[in-house]
């Protein structure tokens, strides 16, 4: 294999294994996301104008002894501070006087990922709307659960790509090796008359491509790290989303499956050129 296509197969390698690295990155994020849209997702409870702020204390306390609340989440929206934020957000308000107001006095709290499920969220419900004063509960259930169906679907469809490109990361080694293989088709058989066993003649290619394998994933992890902490300094919000321990994994997934792939590839491929019509002596 000469020195040019050394260099291309481990950048070309290297690109679809940084690609494949990046779909296992968000495969493996996919729980953390569904975890982040859980602990997003607000309950408010509405509360009568009548004594509100006696009931606000009792919701407040009740809160405080539930588990499962996510801490420091639970606030007080009074009716006119959720009707200047609709009005700055949405204009002026059609269809209302100055005067009037649609909105409630309300309190809104989140739930802690492990327990927004729909047996606890029904517990919490009948513990809150037994406080004199609670009007009604409202959970945004439908939209939860249509981001969480979605981060499901492009898990699968990140496999889904992960696995295309192993076998693209495949061609480009079946050809790079059969290039090579080609070339050194005389010294090839030179050597096998002279006694040379298979795992011999084998072990050159095996080598390098192994070399070439750890190379290009090696290029592709660099290139992962860069990009992920790139968005993380762009965002300080990325960083609830990123996992460490997944980052990593990645990053190892990456050049694993560089070098595996290689491996295997360089096996299979050369044991079926030595086998050919092609390559027989007779």
């Amino acid at each position: 294999m000469n020195k040019n296509s050394y260099t291309n197969a481990v950048i070309s390698i290297g690109i679809v294994c940084f690609f494949f690295g990046l779909c296992a990155f968000f495969f493996l994020h996919a729980g953390q996301l569904s975890e982040l849209v859980n602990e997003d997702m607000d309950i408010i409870i509405e509360l009568e104008d009548e004594g509100v702020e006696e009931t606000q204390d009792k919701v407040m306390t009740k809160l405080n002894s539930l588990e499962g609340i996510l801490a420091n989440s639970a606030e007080m929206i009074g009716k006119e501070e959720a009707f200047s934020e609709m009005e700055q957000e949405m204009g002026r308000l059609v269809g209302f006087e100055s005067e009037e107001n649609p909105f409630r006095n309300m309190i809104s709290f989140n739930v802690e990922s492990k327990y927004y499920t729909a047996d606890h969220l029904n517990e919490l419900e009948n513990a809150l709307k037994d406080i004199p004063g609670v009007l009604h509960i409202h959970r945004n259930e439908m939209v939860g659960s249509a981001i969480k169906s979605n981060v499901r679907k492009v898990a699968f469809l990140s496999l889904l790509i992960g696995l295309a490109l192993a076998v693209f990361a495949w061609i480009i080694i079946y050809n790079t090796i059969k290039i090579a293989l080609m070339q050194d088709s005389k010294e090839l058989r030179i050597m096998e008359l002279v006694g040379a066993k298979r795992m011999f003649i084998k072990r050159p290619y095996v080598n390098r491509m192994r070399k070439v394998g750890l190379k290009a994933g090696i290029l592709a992890a660099t290139i992962l790290g860069l990009l992920v902490v790139f968005l993380g300094l762009s965002s300080t919000n990325a960083w609830q989303f990123i996992r460490i321990e997944f980052l990593v994994l990645s990053l190892v997934l990456s050049i694993l499956f560089a070098v595996t792939l290689a491996w295997l590839s360089a096996q299979w491929v050369l044991s079926q050129f030595l086998n050919s019509t092609q390559y027989s002596l007779n």
